[in-house]
Protein backbone atom coordinates (compact mmCIF):
# COMPACT_ATOMS: atom_id res chain seq x y z
CA UNK A 1 0.00 0.00 0.00
CA UNK A 2 1.08 3.48 -0.80
CA UNK A 3 1.10 5.75 1.56
CA UNK A 4 1.80 9.32 1.10
CA UNK A 5 4.10 11.43 3.51
CA UNK A 6 1.42 13.91 4.88
CA UNK A 7 0.04 10.35 5.86
CA UNK A 8 3.14 9.36 7.05
CA UNK A 9 4.26 11.81 9.19
CA UNK A 10 0.33 12.67 10.19
CA UNK A 11 0.75 8.81 11.41
CA UNK A 12 3.62 9.25 13.51
CA UNK A 13 2.73 12.07 15.60
CA UNK A 14 -0.37 10.80 16.04
CA UNK A 15 0.89 7.77 17.55
CA UNK A 16 3.13 9.22 19.43
CA UNK A 17 0.40 11.52 20.85
CA UNK A 18 -1.76 8.15 21.75
CA UNK A 19 1.10 6.88 23.53
CA UNK A 20 1.73 9.94 25.27
CA UNK A 21 -2.39 10.57 25.95
CA UNK A 22 -2.09 6.50 27.65
CA UNK A 23 0.96 6.94 29.38
CA UNK A 24 -0.71 10.05 31.40
CA UNK A 25 -4.41 8.68 31.44
CA UNK A 26 -2.90 5.25 32.83
CA UNK A 27 -1.14 7.40 35.34
CA UNK A 28 -3.95 9.53 36.82
CA UNK A 29 -6.04 6.10 36.66
CA UNK A 30 -2.59 4.36 38.79
CA UNK A 31 -2.31 7.23 40.86
CA UNK A 32 -6.14 7.62 41.83
CA UNK A 33 -5.95 4.50 42.84
CA UNK A 34 -2.69 4.60 45.25
CA UNK A 35 -4.84 8.09 46.44
CA UNK A 36 -8.02 5.72 47.36
CA UNK A 37 -5.85 3.19 49.06
CA UNK A 38 -3.78 5.60 50.99
CA UNK A 39 -6.63 7.53 51.93
CA UNK A 40 -8.57 4.21 53.21
CA UNK A 41 -5.22 3.91 55.12
CA UNK A 42 -5.62 7.42 57.14
CA UNK A 43 -8.83 7.95 57.06
CA UNK A 44 -10.22 4.33 58.32
CA UNK A 45 -7.55 1.36 59.02
CA UNK A 46 -5.53 3.36 60.94
CA UNK A 47 -7.63 4.81 63.52
CA UNK A 48 -9.71 2.13 64.04
CA UNK A 49 -6.94 -0.16 64.52
CA UNK A 50 -5.67 2.78 67.13
CA UNK A 51 -8.96 3.21 68.60
CA UNK A 52 -9.52 -0.78 68.68
CA UNK A 53 -6.17 -0.76 71.07
CA UNK A 54 -7.37 1.76 72.84
CA UNK A 55 -10.98 0.62 73.61
CA UNK A 56 -9.13 -3.06 74.40
CA UNK A 57 -7.15 -0.77 77.15
CA UNK A 58 -9.84 0.93 78.48
CA UNK A 59 -12.01 -2.53 79.36
CA UNK A 60 -8.88 -3.63 81.24
CA UNK A 61 -9.18 -0.14 82.91
CA UNK A 62 -12.49 -0.61 83.81
CA UNK A 63 -12.41 -3.88 85.19
CA UNK A 64 -9.24 -3.24 87.25
CA UNK A 65 -10.93 -0.29 88.93
CA UNK A 66 -14.47 -2.35 89.25
CA UNK A 67 -12.16 -4.66 91.25
CA UNK A 68 -10.03 -1.70 93.40
CA UNK A 69 -13.36 -0.40 94.23
CA UNK A 70 -14.93 -3.81 95.26
CA UNK A 71 -11.11 -4.62 97.60
CA UNK A 72 -9.66 -1.51 98.60
CA UNK A 73 -12.80 0.51 99.56
CA UNK A 74 -13.08 0.00 103.39
CA UNK A 75 -14.23 3.92 104.02
CA UNK A 76 -16.36 5.71 102.64
CA UNK A 77 -14.04 8.08 101.44
CA UNK A 78 -12.98 5.69 99.41
CA UNK A 79 -15.44 4.43 98.20
CA UNK A 80 -16.79 7.27 96.95
CA UNK A 81 -13.41 7.73 95.48
CA UNK A 82 -13.22 4.36 93.80
CA UNK A 83 -16.79 4.59 92.37
CA UNK A 84 -16.49 7.90 90.98
CA UNK A 85 -12.76 6.58 89.27
CA UNK A 86 -14.92 3.74 88.04
CA UNK A 87 -17.59 6.16 86.47
CA UNK A 88 -14.57 7.97 84.75
CA UNK A 89 -13.27 4.57 83.21
CA UNK A 90 -16.60 4.15 81.72
CA UNK A 91 -17.15 7.75 80.45
CA UNK A 92 -13.55 7.13 79.12
CA UNK A 93 -14.20 4.05 77.69
CA UNK A 94 -17.88 5.55 75.81
CA UNK A 95 -15.94 8.25 74.29
CA UNK A 96 -13.67 5.96 72.52
CA UNK A 97 -16.35 3.75 71.11
CA UNK A 98 -17.84 6.69 69.69
CA UNK A 99 -14.77 7.86 68.55
CA UNK A 100 -14.24 4.06 66.77
CA UNK A 101 -18.38 3.34 65.76
CA UNK A 102 -18.58 6.26 62.08
CA UNK A 103 -15.28 4.26 61.35
CA UNK A 104 -17.01 0.98 60.80
CA UNK A 105 -16.47 -0.04 56.97
CA UNK A 106 -18.23 -3.69 56.57
CA UNK A 107 -20.56 -5.94 57.56
CA UNK A 108 -18.00 -8.12 59.42
CA UNK A 109 -16.50 -5.35 61.24
CA UNK A 110 -19.81 -4.50 62.58
CA UNK A 111 -20.94 -8.22 63.47
CA UNK A 112 -17.85 -8.46 66.06
CA UNK A 113 -18.27 -4.71 67.32
CA UNK A 114 -21.89 -5.42 68.28
CA UNK A 115 -20.84 -8.64 69.24
CA UNK A 116 -18.25 -6.97 72.19
CA UNK A 117 -21.34 -4.33 72.68
CA UNK A 118 -23.93 -6.99 73.53
CA UNK A 119 -21.32 -8.49 75.31
CA UNK A 120 -20.16 -5.53 77.12
CA UNK A 121 -23.70 -4.28 77.84
CA UNK A 122 -24.31 -7.53 80.24
CA UNK A 123 -20.71 -7.35 81.70
CA UNK A 124 -21.78 -3.38 82.45
CA UNK A 125 -24.85 -4.77 84.05
CA UNK A 126 -22.86 -6.85 86.60
CA UNK A 127 -20.62 -3.66 87.65
CA UNK A 128 -24.31 -1.65 87.97
CA UNK A 129 -25.48 -4.68 90.10
CA UNK A 130 -21.72 -4.77 92.08
CA UNK A 131 -22.18 -0.51 92.82
CA UNK A 132 -25.33 -1.40 94.38
CA UNK A 133 -23.79 -4.06 96.46
CA UNK A 134 -21.21 -2.53 97.58
CA UNK A 135 -23.42 0.71 98.72
CA UNK A 136 -25.56 -1.67 100.89
CA UNK A 137 -22.13 -2.76 102.26
CA UNK A 138 -22.63 -6.19 100.89
CA UNK A 139 -18.97 -6.48 99.82
CA UNK A 140 -18.58 -10.14 99.75
CA UNK A 141 -21.16 -10.67 97.67
CA UNK A 142 -19.85 -7.49 95.22
CA UNK A 143 -16.31 -9.63 95.43
CA UNK A 144 -18.11 -12.73 94.48
CA UNK A 145 -20.24 -11.24 91.64
CA UNK A 146 -16.68 -9.92 90.26
CA UNK A 147 -14.74 -12.64 90.45
CA UNK A 148 -17.45 -15.26 89.82
CA UNK A 149 -17.08 -17.33 86.26
CA UNK A 150 -20.04 -15.46 84.93
CA UNK A 151 -18.31 -12.29 84.59
CA UNK A 152 -15.15 -13.48 84.09
CA UNK A 153 -16.55 -15.29 80.71
CA UNK A 154 -18.71 -11.87 79.65
CA UNK A 155 -14.71 -10.03 80.19
CA UNK A 156 -13.46 -12.77 78.02
CA UNK A 157 -15.89 -12.92 75.28
CA UNK A 158 -15.72 -9.09 75.02
CA UNK A 159 -11.60 -9.01 74.75
CA UNK A 160 -11.94 -12.02 72.12
CA UNK A 161 -14.20 -9.92 70.14
CA UNK A 162 -12.16 -6.60 70.40
CA UNK A 163 -8.73 -8.73 69.46
CA UNK A 164 -10.52 -9.91 66.44
CA UNK A 165 -11.92 -7.32 65.05
CA UNK A 166 -8.47 -5.14 65.73
CA UNK A 167 -7.04 -8.32 63.67
CA UNK A 168 -9.44 -7.60 61.11
CA UNK A 169 -8.61 -3.89 60.58
CA UNK A 170 -4.77 -4.75 60.72
CA UNK A 171 -5.53 -7.23 57.63
CA UNK A 172 -7.40 -4.40 55.79
CA UNK A 173 -4.46 -1.52 56.62
CA UNK A 174 -2.03 -4.66 55.15
CA UNK A 175 -4.15 -5.15 51.90
CA UNK A 176 -4.37 -1.30 51.80
CA UNK A 177 -0.66 -0.94 51.66
CA UNK A 178 0.00 -3.99 49.23
CA UNK A 179 -2.47 -2.46 47.24
CA UNK A 180 -0.75 1.00 47.11
CA UNK A 181 2.34 -0.75 46.30
CA UNK A 182 0.58 -2.83 43.54
CA UNK A 183 -0.62 0.31 42.11
CA UNK A 184 3.08 2.03 42.31
CA UNK A 185 4.84 -1.02 40.45
CA UNK A 186 1.61 -1.08 37.80
CA UNK A 187 1.96 2.33 37.29
CA UNK A 188 5.98 2.28 37.35
CA UNK A 189 6.10 -0.41 34.90
CA UNK A 190 3.41 1.60 32.34
CA UNK A 191 5.83 4.08 32.64
CA UNK A 192 8.50 2.41 31.65
CA UNK A 193 6.61 0.63 28.71
CA UNK A 194 4.92 3.89 27.48
CA UNK A 195 8.55 5.20 27.32
CA UNK A 196 9.53 2.04 25.60
CA UNK A 197 7.43 2.48 22.94
CA UNK A 198 7.99 6.96 22.51
CA UNK A 199 11.93 6.11 22.01
CA UNK A 200 11.06 3.47 19.56
CA UNK A 201 8.47 5.69 17.74
CA UNK A 202 10.72 8.73 17.50
CA UNK A 203 13.71 6.64 16.56
CA UNK A 204 11.55 5.46 13.56
CA UNK A 205 9.88 8.40 12.65
CA UNK A 206 13.11 9.47 12.84
CA UNK A 207 14.64 6.67 10.24
CA UNK A 208 11.97 7.41 8.40
CA UNK A 209 12.66 11.54 7.84
CA UNK A 210 16.29 10.13 7.27
CA UNK A 211 15.73 7.49 4.90
CA UNK A 212 12.33 8.06 3.22
CA UNK A 213 12.45 11.96 2.95
CA UNK A 214 15.36 13.52 3.41
CA UNK A 215 17.65 11.28 1.51
CA UNK A 216 15.63 11.05 -1.58
CA UNK A 217 14.77 14.67 -1.88
CA UNK A 218 19.07 15.12 -1.54
CA UNK A 219 19.60 12.87 -4.15
CA UNK A 220 17.11 14.16 -6.10
CA UNK A 221 18.47 17.71 -5.80
CA UNK A 222 21.56 16.54 -7.43
CA UNK A 223 19.78 14.83 -10.04
CA UNK A 224 17.92 18.10 -10.51
CA UNK A 225 20.86 19.50 -10.48
CA UNK A 226 22.58 17.59 -13.40
CA UNK A 227 20.03 17.93 -15.78
CA UNK A 228 20.12 21.78 -15.66
CA UNK A 229 23.80 21.37 -15.98
CA UNK A 230 22.84 19.59 -19.62
CA UNK A 231 23.58 16.31 -17.97
CA UNK A 232 20.60 14.48 -19.83
CA UNK A 233 21.81 10.91 -18.62
CA UNK A 234 21.21 11.33 -15.29
CA UNK A 235 19.14 8.92 -13.74
CA UNK A 236 16.12 10.05 -12.35
CA UNK A 237 15.65 8.99 -8.38
CA UNK A 238 12.07 7.96 -6.58
CA UNK A 239 10.41 7.61 -9.71
CA UNK A 240 8.47 4.40 -8.45
CA UNK A 241 7.64 5.76 -5.32
CA UNK A 242 3.52 6.21 -4.42
CA UNK A 243 4.42 9.81 -2.58
CA UNK A 244 4.72 12.87 -3.03
CA UNK A 245 8.45 12.54 -3.96
CA UNK A 246 7.68 10.02 -6.32
CA UNK A 247 5.19 12.62 -7.94
CA UNK A 248 8.37 15.32 -7.74
CA UNK A 249 10.49 12.39 -9.76
CA UNK A 250 7.45 12.12 -12.51
CA UNK A 251 7.89 16.02 -12.09
CA UNK A 252 11.60 15.37 -13.17
CA UNK A 253 11.36 12.97 -15.44
CA UNK A 254 9.02 14.75 -18.14
CA UNK A 255 11.85 17.71 -18.02
CA UNK A 256 14.34 14.96 -18.92
CA UNK A 257 12.46 13.95 -21.42
CA UNK A 258 11.21 17.28 -22.59
CA UNK A 259 15.52 18.27 -22.33
CA UNK A 260 16.25 15.00 -24.67
CA UNK A 261 13.74 16.13 -27.19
Amino acid sequence: MRVSLKAALAGSFSLLAVVAAAQGGMSVIKLSNIDHEVRDIADNWLPSVGLLGDISTATRDERVKTYRYVAASPTDQLLAENEKSVRASQAALEALRRAYEPLIASPEERALYERFASTWTTYSGRVEAIVALMREGRRAEALALLTGPEALGLAQSATKALQENLALNKRGAKQSVEGAVGSAASATASAWIAMAVTLLSALAAALFGWFGISRPITRMTGAMGALAAGDAAVAVPGRGRGDEIGAMAAAVQVFKDNLLR
